[in-house]
């Protein structure tokens, strides 16, 4: 036979304390009951205090935080940073080389970047408010050093109306009376440097 513990008020405090923490926790009374009794509390004592409980005498703290709160915060969380990621990454603002994305996007004057290819360098671009800024980010090794020095970290800026992207901006050379800037101005001169080789 389980010896029975013997009781003071001190004693039924802090199990009153501790009913209505497990309480707050969501165990039901069986399970309080069946744990204090198998702990060798006396079964009636035990019986009294969930009765007290359930009548609302138990005084709970009250930062009493609710069973799992902080898993909800950090599931809701969660969902919030792929919700975001998820946003971010199907509105991205970097198509690439995908030609068809920026111009998808450029026509309608949003913000994007991309790049081309043309013989050998990489045009890089940018679109934004119907405004398109193009340089040359990368060389082709075997291009002249010369031609390297003369254009590197030049730019020029076209604009445009939306609803009218025109293919042609995606030429290095294209469209350039829409455009102004330092590389606009070397394409020309080496341009009419060409013609005046060739006449």
């Amino acid at each position: 036979m389980k010896k029975q513990k013997v009781y003071n008020m001190a004693d039924d405090d802090k199990t009153r304390k501790l009913i209505s923490d497990y309480l707050a926790k969501g165990y039901s009374r069986k399970v309080i009951e069946k744990s204090f009794i198998k702990a060798g509390y006396s079964k009636k004592r035990i019986k009294q205090l969930l009765e007290e409980g359930g009548r609302k005498k138990f005084a709970l703290p009250v930062n009493l935080r609710l069973p799992g709160r902080n898993l909800y915060y950090a599931v809701g969380g969660g969902i919030v940073i792929i919700l975001i990621i998820m946003f971010f990454l199907g509105n991205s603002n970097d198509c690439k080389a995908d030609m068809v994305c920026f111009k998808a996007k450029a026509d309608k004057c949003q913000h994007v970047k991309g790049y081309v290819f043309l013989e050998g360098n990489q045009i890089s671009l940018e679109a934004d408010r119907c405004t398109l800024t193009k340089w040359i980010s990368e060389f082709d090794p075997v291009e002249p050093l010369e031609i390297v020095e003369l254009l590197q970290d030049k730019d020029m800026i076209c604009e445009y109306n939306k609803g009218e992207f025109d293919d042609a901006f995606l030429n290095l050379t294209g469209s350039l009376d829409k455009c102004d800037g330092s590389l606009k101005d070397i394409l020309i001169e080496i341009r009419l440097s060409q013609l005046e080789l060739e006449s």
